[in-house]
């Protein structure tokens, strides 16, 4: 990825972050925390109690009629214990990509988030990429397409109608408009707020054309956006060439329908967990 776009997104996030919550420390840092398994429940408990929303959101996910405790989850160790790692991610990754707050959100913002997640963690492995890593890239890699509506609602609009669901001709046009694809942007806060350089990469990179064939974690972000625009069409077109190439170059079955199920599966728990 050239570097032409840093100051371009550099002066973008100068004018946007006055509209932005504060940084979400804890949040980000238990979003890395959980994808290293040398991490345990009361390291990770201790920083989501640093943060009141966080802790309220995590508390009240423990306490759903989902896990049915009606109550009991009282302290976030616990909370924490019952939801387990691949709730608190998608919680934490919502706090940090503004799901949740007062802020507007782009139309279908929250179903790409979480559909390209779902994708991403399904193709992690076949790819030699991690799962729960690349499950917390695809709940950050739209951060960017929030910051653009913040910045200029009306223009992004514009763009998002003249190229439908053309995700990568979006992003020439957001090049041509902005200096820098909403994926360049995401990179440029994420690593603003320190994510690691392991997250901040694959989304800065989501919608290039030549990447490092090394870099599994881009190729199944990729991949799993690929499938998610698929998905928005309700499966009714064929997947374009570029498409399908992107899945093959991460190693995704033949049939599809399997992971589609357990796509929509998990893309709709996501959504009710965060409303």
């Amino acid at each position: 990825m050239s570097d032409a776009w840093r100051e371009a997104a550099s002066d973008l996030l100068t004018q946007v972050r006055p509209q932005l919550p504060s940084r979400p420390v804890a949040a980000l840092r238990v979003l890395a925390m959980t994808a290293d398994p040398d991490v345990g429940v009361i390291d990770i408990s201790h920083h989501v109690a640093r943060d009141a929303g966080l802790t309220g959101r995590v508390l009240r996910a423990a306490n759903s009629a989902y896990y049915g405790l009606a109550g009991r989850a009282a302290t976030v160790h616990f909370a924490v214990s019952v939801i387990g790692f691949q709730t608190l991610r998608a919680i934490a990754a919502g706090v940090a990509a503004g799901i949740g707050g007062t802020a507007s959100l782009p139309d279908g913002y929250v179903r790409r988030y979480a559909t390209t997640a779902a994708f991403a963690q399904q193709l992690a492995r076949p790819a030699g990429a991690d799962p729960a890593e690349c499950y917390g890239i695809g709940l950050l890699h739209n951060l960017g397409d929030w910051l653009l509506h913040l910045y200029d609602p009306s223009g992004d609009a514009e763009l998002r109608i003249r190229c439908a669901s053309d995700v990568f001709g979006l992003a020439s046009a957001q090049q041509q408009r902005y200096g820098c694809t909403s994926g360049q942007l995401a990179a440029a806060l994420l690593s603003e707020w320190q994510l690691p350089v392991r997250f901040c990469t694959p989304i800065g990179n989501q919608h290039e054309a030549e990447v490092d064939t090394d870099d599994a974690a881009t190729i199944v972000l990729q991949a799993a956006l690929a499938l998610a625009v698929f998905a928005e069409d309700d499966f009714t077109q064929v997947l374009t060439d570029e498409q399908q190439g992107r899945l093959d170059a991460c190693g995704a079955p033949a049939d599809l329908e399997p992971m589609m199920e357990q796509a929509r599966s998990e893309a709709g728990w996501i959504i009710d967990l965060l409303r």
